[in-house]
């Protein structure tokens, strides 16, 4: 989770948004798993994530990837 995290923000950095196929790409897992992996993310809060917009991180999702990083 927290590897997902910090993946997510790096290419937030990048794009301002992380689409759940570059997460995908960048992870080398499918997108139906990315997809699943950040709903799960965003139940717990620590992800923004909006159909066809993106994922973003929240302060907390934020926390953690920098714990990581």
């Amino acid at each position: 989770t927290e590897d997902h995290l910090e993946r997510i923000q790096e290419l937030v950095d990048l794009h301002g948004h992380a689409r759940v196929s570059d997460v995908a790409e960048a992870l080398g897992l499918t997108r139906s798993a990315v997809s699943n992996m950040v709903r799960r993310l965003a139940r717990r809060g620590f992800v923004n994530y909006q159909r066809y917009r993106g994922v973003t991180l929240t302060d907390s999702g934020r926390a953690v990837a920098a714990q990581v990083g």
